[in-house]
């Protein structure tokens, strides 16, 4: 898709920032804002919270993958992504 992609990477966890990188995103017009892809295994803490938190995301809507990611498909998402929040 069109626009710049933000991919946050790894074990998603608390300590990743991604609840302030989320809400940094909601403040800017949808017109301006990356798409998030969010790519790792989330822990419970995250995961119960994590919808919550997009859902104050106007646009584009986020890409989440709440697993693993084999080394095949991490190639794919940083060749794909602008930016990684790691």
């Amino acid at each position: 898709s069109d626009g710049l992609h933000v991919l946050v990477y790894g074990a998603i966890n608390e300590r990743k920032g991604l609840f302030e990188l989320i809400e940094a995103l909601a403040q800017r017009p949808s017109a301006q804002s990356p798409t998030l892809v969010i790519a790792g295994a989330q822990d419970e803490d995250v995961r119960a919270r994590l919808a919550t938190a997009i859902a104050k995301l106007k646009a584009p809507v986020p890409v989440v993958f709440d697993r693993f990611i084999p080394a095949e498909m991490e190639l794919d998402l940083f060749s794909a992504c602008d930016a990684v929040w790691l």
